[in-house]
């Protein structure tokens, strides 16, 4: 019964309790535009069809910013489509810590020890294609990150796993970015030729 309620307790904890407040400016992609940017594309979230896939609301807006404010110039005539794809292979809320605080009643919890671990270990994919649809650039790039629920210095749960999402996320595009900047004169090259989307 003691184990029980010291769950209880613990969850209560996770939910209700923590000391880090997660900024708006936290999930916000960086300042760091290619140059020059390619023009306005159509964005598209594609799946993959054999991995476990989720598209949420932080992750939809993380990859809308970095588009707009990284890669492209977004208002004008569209000449293509860029589409984002993430595959998590590992997310992980460190269930360890949550053992270890149940059965120690709580108590080192007090003490600052952590409750949670948030992590996500991801693989995003970025296709280009130009108004007519055909692949001119594809890019790869990988990231991961953890945030802690604690008392005092961690984050509630919900926030820990929304930064370390984001983190990831952010982590994977700014592996992503360099490629892109290094074919951007190509690419844009590209869309001039094929030209405008006709809607």
């Amino acid at each position: 019964m003691k184990l029980v309620n010291s769950i209880i307790v613990i969850i209560l904890v996770i939910f209700l309790t923590s000391c880090k407040t997660l900024q708006n400016s936290q999930l916000n992609p960086p300042s760091a535009a290619i140059s020059p940017k390619m023009p306005a594309l159509e964005k598209n979230i594609e799946t993959y069809s054999n991995a476990v896939v989720i598209s949420n609301p932080m992750e939809l807006k993380v990859y809308s910013s970095e588009v707009d404010e990284n890669l492209t110039n977004p208002y004008g005539e569209k000449f293509g489509y860029i589409s984002f794809k993430t595959t998590y292979n590992v997310t992980g809320q460190g269930m360890g810590w949550l053992l270890l605080n149940g059965f120690t009643g709580c108590v080192l919890t007090l003490f600052g020890v952590p409750l949670m671990k948030a992590s996500f270990n991801l693989d995003v994919e970025i296709q280009i294609t130009n108004s007519k649809h055909q692949l001119i650039g594809k890019y790869n790039g990988s990231g991961k990150a953890h945030e802690m629920v604690a008392l005092y210095w961690g984050y509630s749960m919900i926030d820990a796993q929304k930064l370390a999402l984001t983190t990831a996320l952010k982590n994977a595009l700014g592996e992503i970015r360099p490629k892109i900047q290094a074919d951007v004169a190509r690419l844009n090259e590209e869309f001039t030729k094929a030209g405008k989307i006709n809607y």
